[in-house]
């Protein structure tokens, strides 16, 4: 699929479509839609130093978020994880978790590799991809705190961590894009189509494995420190039943 529209647009029209259908999917659309409004202004601004190829990764990274939502193949087994848990019983925070899992790292690796083709490429992305993660630093604070206005635990939790919630969160995000800066690296540099294959297995299995740990996190946990992970995600969950996903939607696209 390409994009014949601002990223930004074609995300907000996806999240439409996904409230109709499969309101569950809009929640990370909805926070990858505002993190697209932030990088398109980012590149039509005189701090982006490569503004053509960034857009063209912005464009990159999008398609193959909407390819793995609409293709009539199997999604890739991140993806794949982050679908299925759609029918089941989750919180607002593992649904966003889960896409954004999958989108760092399955799909940035290979929308950088897409984009820079070589090493060479990618060392003229590097400063605006850095500047791309301050971005998300400015963000990730007023998505959490408008997430915890729909879940009371969460906000509770947000309002006595007193930000550092916030900065743990802001760490694992910068940790993924760093990772997956990394595996695109080693793709540019791919000595063979053998090579590359091997190096997409292992980072569908990374995601995967992430994925399954975000479903589950007290699931290799001993039994009591479980049985506490599980409790408080199912208070979470009760604190969330009457949400109006449109509502937390509409709100997280304008935070």
């Amino acid at each position: 699929m390409i994009l014949t529209r601002c990223v930004a647009d074609k995300l907000a029209a996806h999240v439409a479509a996904s409230l109709k259908e499969n309101p569950l999917r809009a929640i990370f659309g909805a926070v990858y839609q505002r993190m697209a409004v932030s990088v398109q202004e980012f590149i039509e601004s005189d701090a982006c130093q490569a503004p053509d190829l960034v857009r063209e990764l912005d464009i990159n990274f999008a398609n193959y978020y909407l390819s793995a939502c609409t293709a009539p193949v199997p999604p890739p087994p991140p993806w794949m994880q982050a679908f299925h848990a759609e029918k089941g019983d989750y919180t607002l925070t593992q649904h966003l978790l889960l896409g954004m899992n999958a989108h760092i790292l399955y799909d940035l690796p290979l929308a950088l590799e897409a984009t820079a083709q070589s090493r060479y490429g990618l060392n003229e992305l590097q400063a605006d991809y850095l500047k791309i993660t301050d971005i998300l630093e400015e963000l990730v604070p007023k998505v959490q705190e408008t997430v915890g206005k729909y879940s009371k635990l969460i906000g509770c939790t947000h309002y006595l961590a007193q930000g550092v919630d916030s900065s743990i969160f802001l760490k694992l995000i910068v940790k993924a894009r760093a990772k997956a800066w990394d595996i695109a690296h080693s793709l540019v540099g791919a000595g063979s189509m053998e090579e590359r294959e091997t190096l997409c297995f292992r980072m569908s299995f990374m995601a995967t494995q992430s994925a399954a740990y975000i479903a589950d996190p007290g699931g290799e946990l001993a039994c009591p420190f479980k049985m506490l992970v599980n409790g408080l995600l199912w208070g979470m969950r009760q604190s969330e039943r009457n949400v109006s996903i449109a509502s937390l939607v509409n709100d997280l696209m304008c935070c």
